[in-house]
């Protein structure tokens, strides 16, 4: 009403005819007398006369057909149909409304003999190769036959428009019940069929993965298989002929072989764990403060010992007297260069050289400041094992490598996954027979010095007359220590578990021990439960005296656990009995 009175007013039809308009128009919605709604449009048409009076004649039309076929029309262009038509299936004439402008025409409306112009249509727009199976989807007969059978026929296609491929989907289906019409619409489904298509790759690529994955955990089954009974055989094949044997010297020669195969196997199992945990994402970081030339020589001193005995030349560029500390995680670090020297050394035959190169840069590289070069001159790797170098359980096998002792193949895996957590790169060089260059960039934090603990020397510590509480509950590892111990002078009470090791300890003087040490898995009661309730009790020397962890719980987050309560120190097992005894020495020390 508003609208209606805003142009065919008389006050505004005056005016504006005097300013000189002289036709005014306006579509409106109304009621019929059914009281449904329908369109309109009137018109006015306004003149003056002689005496100079105004005077208007006024028309009006139903529209309602007309402004419903373009709202129809415009829905049709919403949903992406760019041709709509109607086919009289006898007489094969249609009647066709083209919505793509052509020939800067935004609608055409065409017809005649269809199937000629659908012909020339798929000759003019379909690739060549997809031409002649759209002229037969497309057929009468194809169309009549599907229509026979089923109430919707459709097929899609590529169509190639505006210099662009697109994906079109043509429908056909019946409009009257007896079957001579035939609604025909043609629709734009570029975009949904490239999402199909995306979907459908990714869900390849995930089905790819899975296949790979399998096959991967398949391979590395069959790696850990291989390579744990390799050490295992030689464990219980030394063994036998050991107890076989009266030769003393040839019993000694077993048992030596014996404690290698259980190193390489132990090695074997810690490097399965740490690999498993990096691709866990369950390994983090636990970086400390560590003098930088400390750091380096815990990792040159056995290469050079090792280098040595093979006769290889070990040359080291590396940071000397710098009054610089790393804040790194220490056992990472070591693990990344003593892998890589390690295998240089191994990998290279006598009167060789191995080069280790320490660099702090001062301009970084990818972000990173520290550089590390591990060369050789060694036999070097093929370029197709270069691509699988990384991957587990990978060693390269020829006539070069057979006479070198294996490893587990995990090494350098490792080393990766360690380099990429801590946000650095690895590059590797290599030629076969002529030896390979490694090359590790990586972001390190350098801080001042700080005073370090002299390392305790075990051979010039005494430990006659000190006297340990030993929590195992089990029996081979309680034997194994308690020689150890004993050997070494001192006195052992043992506990089987954790409540008989505290029901020894309430029942003994105070300072009746000198240290503590802790099993952690054991029935009744676990190691941190025995630690935590030894330091709940109101005696003296249950606050200071020192409680060292024994276990094979090595983790990380294992070893914080200990400290967290109340352990002092951490021995992993399987036993090292330097590593034993040199903690034992520092905490004895100062309680005594």
């Amino acid at each position: 009403r508003r609208k209606i009175e805003d142009v065919l007013g008389r006050k505004n039809v005056i005016n504006r005819h005097r300013e000189g308009e002289q036709t005014f128009s306006v579509e409106f919605r109304r009621k019929t007398f059914r009281n449904r709604l329908s369109w309109a449009l009137a018109t006015v048409n306004t003149f003056t006369l002689a005496d100079g009076s105004i005077e208007g004649f006024a028309y009006g039309y139903d529209i309602t057909e007309s402004v419903l076929s373009q709202k129809i029309m415009a829905l049709l262009e919403e949903l992406n149909f760019d041709l709509i038509g109607i086919i009289d299936m006898e007489s094969r004439r249609y009647f066709m409304h083209d919505t793509v402008p052509q020939e800067e025409e935004s609608v055409r409306n065409w017809s005649g003999e269809l199937w000629m112009h659908l012909g020339e249509r798929v000759r003019a727009h379909v690739p060549a190769a997809e031409r002649d199976e759209a002229i037969a989807a497309l057929s009468y007969e194809r169309i009549k036959a599907a229509l026979q059978t089923d109430t919707s026929y459709e097929y899609a296609l590529n169509y190639e428009e505006d210099g662009q491929l697109h994906r079109k989907l043509v429908r056909f289906c019946f409009l009257d019940s007896g079957r001579q019409y035939v609604f025909l619409c043609r629709q734009d489904i570029t975009r949904e069929y490239r999402r199909e298509l995306e979907r459908v790759q990714k869900l390849n690529d995930a089905l790819k993965a899975a296949h790979q994955a399998d096959e991967a955990k398949t391979m590395f089954l069959a790696g850990i298989s291989h390579d744990m009974r390799t050490p295992l055989n030689g464990i219980l094949g030394f063994t036998r002929l050991a107890l076989d044997t009266e030769d003393m010297e040839q019993r000694l020669d077993y048992l030596k072989k014996i404690d290698s195969s259980g190193k390489l196997l132990l090695s074997f199992v810690n490097d399965v764990l740490e690999l498993s945990r990096l691709d866990s994402d369950k390994n983090t970081m636990h970086p400390e403060e560590i003098p930088l030339n400390a750091l380096i020589d815990e990792v040159v001193v056995p290469v050079r010992v090792s280098a040595k005995q093979k006769q290889v030349h070990f040359v080291t560029d590396i940071p000397q007297d710098l009054h610089v500390s790393v804040f790194v995680d220490k056992l990472k670090m070591q693990e990344i260069m003593l892998n890589l020297l390690s295998n240089a050394v191994k990998f290279t035959p006598e009167q060789g050289t191995v080069i280790f190169v320490f660099e702090i840069l001062n301009t970084p590289i990818k972000e990173c400041n520290t550089r590390i070069v591990v060369q050789d001159t060694g036999i070097g790797v093929g370029r197709e094992f270069m691509a699988k170098m990384f991957e587990p359980f990978m060693q390269e096998h020829n006539a070069l490598t057979k006479n070198i002792s294996g490893g587990t193949g995990l090494g350098l895996s490792i080393v990766k996954r360690v380099i990429e957590k801590m946000n650095g790169y690895i590059e590797v060089e290599s030629e076969q027979g002529l030896g390979t260059k490694f090359t590790v960039l990586l972001p390190i934090e350098f801080r001042e010095t700080e005073i370090q603990e002299e390392e305790i020397q075990i051979d010039n510590v005494d430990f006659t007359g000190f006297k340990l509480l030993l929590f195992e509950d089990n029996m081979l590892n309680m034997e194994i220590a308690k020689t150890l111990l004993e050997d070494k002078g001192f006195k052992v009470d043992c506990a089987e578990d954790g409540l008989e090791g505290v029901q020894k300890f309430k029942e003994s003087e105070i300072n009746t021990y000198d240290c503590i040490l802790m099993d952690i898995r054991m029935p009744r009661m676990n190691g941190y439960e025995a630690t935590e309730y030894i330091r709940g009790l109101d005696r003296e020397d249950a606050k200071k005296l020192p409680i060292l962890a024994m276990t094979a719980d090595a983790y990380p987050e294992d070893i914080q656990h200990c400290h967290d309560v109340g352990m002092n120190a951490h021995i992993s097992k399987p036993i090292d009995p330097e590593g034993m005894f040199r903690t034992l020495a520092k905490w004895c020390r100062k309680t005594n």
